[in-house]
Parts: structure tokens; C-alpha cells; sequence
């Protein structure tokens, strides 16, 4: 019998990635309080496989056993990135549709294992498990139908997909498989989700404002649909002055492309960081955190630390140390390639 890791990465996926909006709950803390309703256009379809709609309390209930095996699984304080999970759970359906096409299947003492398994690593029994489906509106039927899925998928690509696919080559393969099943079942989404504010790689970095070496007030939001790399620096430290440089020349290369630069000093008076830009001959723009609210934000705990927001002010990277020319190439090329939709 699979362990509960055969799958784990679906898991992470459905379970422990991030929600916007619900927060997990420390094991062991009070019963989950009852979710706010909500209301559900079964006719609604949120995407298409096809000449088949997806419709939106297929999705919903998905979206409500992510939820329960977040709160089961996940880190205290975890968010759930809710298209992350809505791509995992049009992915589930079409691995579905295939497996039952070439006739792979999962037996239900399958599915019961698993189950048992999750409720062992939340450290929990079974019968624990009725207030996380109650707080979010979920039947026993529909999580252990979303269950099933989960497993059927995860066990269709580890024996059929991926069966014969070294270690090494598997996360690659993977990607690329459903890159492609995605296309032979003609995918279209109807819906799309934001992706939580902070300041980890895939969240929406969070609007701030500073002032700039101009003397006036600048912010994030005024760069949208640029790519920005926001560098934390300060005059005194090493590697910071090492790589201005580099960071000027490709900012010079990609501007007309829409790649902005903030270089965002810490900490230091502006007469002082304006005689260093001067020698430097820098010409990005310069922002002053001289109360360090912004580095905070940010949680910059050593300089240089560098974040690199896609054109949908999505966070790609984050680097801490100095940058060489490959890293920035290739970081660049990343931020400057996202779509814009407004």
C-alpha cells in the first residue's frame, strides 16, 4: 500500500498551499467556527474540458475539501492560494477523465486508508474530522468523493505516467504532461483567482509608498503593468556597491521593455545616499526608508535582498546576497514574459 507521501505533492497543492480566506487553525485549538455561505449558481460554469462544463458547485466543493485538509495539514497561519487550487482541481478532473478511459481505478480501501492516514498526520481521529466538514459546508459524499479524486490522480501519474521516468527527470515530465493534457482536452477557464497579498515567491506583493530621491512620493502601484526589481541596499555594504552597476546597465538594456528598477536604501539620510548614486553614476529610481518601515514590511533582514515582481505584481523571486549577470538575465526575461490583464 502507497503512503500518504506517494501523493504528498497534490496534497501540498490542494492542502497546504495557501487560501485567502481562511486561515488554519493550530492543531488542538477550539472546534472550526462555521464558514460564511456561499452562494452557489450550480448552472454556473467556471470552466470548459472540453465540450463539458465545469460548473461552479463542482468547483465549490472542491474548493471546500482544500479547505478541510488545509486546515487538517497545514503549517498555523497558512493561506490557501486559491487559483493554485482551482488549476489542481481542473487538472484532477481531465486525470480523471483519462484514467477512466484506459481503465485505471482505485479501490475503495484505497481511498479509506488515505483518508485514515490524513486524520494520523493531523494527529487526530475520525470522528474529529465532522466539525472541519460542517464549519465549510461539506458532506461526508463530497469529501470523499474530492478524496478519491485526489488519490485517483496522484496514483495515475506515479504508475502510469510517471512509472518509468527517473527521480531526477519526474518534476520536469510532470509539468510538461500536464502542460499537454491541458491542450488535448481543450482547456478553457472561465474563472480566475488573485492570489493572496505578501511577500513570498507567487503572492501579489503589497502596495506601499515611499520618497524618492526626487523628494516626492512614489508607489508600487503606480508601476503596474511594469516588471520591478526592488532592491534593498545601503551605501556602507559591499556587495550592494559591487552590483549597482550590473543593475544599472541592464536597467539601461530593458527599460524600454518595462523593467523599472527601485533601488530602495535603508536606513541612511539622502545627502548621503545621493553623493553615492552620483559616483555610481546610477540613474534607476531611489526610494528612502530611512525608519526601515518599508525593509520591515518586507521582512529584509540582510542587504542586499532583491525582489523581482512580475508585470502583474506578482512576486517571481527573491534573492539575498549579490546578483550575477546570469541570475539577473534570467530573472528579468521572467518578470518581463507575465501577461497583463486589467
Amino acid at each position: 500500500m502507497k503512503s500518504t507521501l506517494a501523493w504528498a505533492w497534490r496534497l501540498v497543492v490542494v492542502a497546504a498551499v495557501a487560501t485567502t480566506l481562511l486561515a488554519c487553525q493550530q492543531p488542538g485549538d477550539a472546534t472550526p467556527q462555521p464558514a460564511p455561505t456561499v452562494a452557489l449558481t450550480p448552472s454556473a460554469a467556471v470552466a470548459m474540458i472540453g465540450d463539458r462544463p465545469v460548473s461552479e458547485a463542482e468547483w465549490q466543493q472542491a474548493r471546500a475539501y482544500a479547505q478541510v485538509t488545509m486546515e487538517l495539514l497545514a503549517e498555523p497561519g497558512a493561506v490557501m492560494d486559491e487559483n493554485a487550487v482551482f488549476n489542481s482541481f481542473l487538472e484532477d478532473l481531465m486525470i480523471e477523465a483519462d484514467a477512466a478511459a484506459s481503465g485505471f481505478t482505485v479501490s475503495d480501501e484505497r481511498v479509506q486508508m488515505e483518508g485514515q492516514r490524513i486524520m494520523q498526520v493531523a494527529g487526530k481521529d475520525s470522528a474529529q474530522l465532522q466539525p472541519y466538514l460542517d464549519a465549510v459546508g461539506l458532506s461526508r459524499e463530497g469529501w470523499e468523493q474530492e478524496m478519491r479524486r485526489a488519490v485517483l490522480a496522484a496514483d495515475y501519474l506515479e504508475d502510469v505516467v510517471l512509472a518509468s521516468v527517473p527521480l531526477n527527470e519526474r518534476s520536469d515530465r510532470r509539468d510538461a504532461w500536464l502542460t499537454e493534457l491541458a491542450a488535448r482536452h481543450d482547456l478553457s477557464k472561465l474563472a480566475e483567482f488573485q492570489p493572496p497579498v505578501g511577500i513570498g515567491v507567487g503572492d501579489l506583493a503589497p502596495d506601499f509608498t515611499w520618497i524618492g530621491l526626487d523628494e516626492q512620493p512614489h508607489s508600487l502601484a503606480e508601476l503596474k503593468g511594469k516588471a520591478v526589481i526592488l532592491n534593498f541596499w545601503a551605501t556602507w555594504c559591499v556587495p550592494c556597491r559591487a552590483e549597482m552597476p550590473l543593475l544599472e546597465e541592464l536597467y539601461q538594456q530593458f527599460e524600454a521593455d518595462g523593467l523599472v528598477v527601485v533601488g530602495m536604501d535603508v536606513g541612511e539620510d539622502a545627502a548621503r545616499v545621493q553623493d553615492f548614486v552620483q559616483e555610481l553614476g546610477v540613474s534607476f529610481p531611489i526610494g528612502l526608508d530611512q525608519e526601515q518601515e518599508i525593509s520591515r514590511q518586507f521582512r529584509v533582514f540582510g542587504m542586499p535582498t532583491t525582489f523581482f515582481i512580475s508585470r502583474d505584481g506578482v512576486i517571481d523571486y527573491q534573492l539575498v546576497g549579490q546578483m550575477n549577470r546570469n541570475v539577473l538575465l534570467d530573472r528579468i526575461a521572467e518578470i518581463l514574459a507575465a501577461p497583463v490583464d486589467f
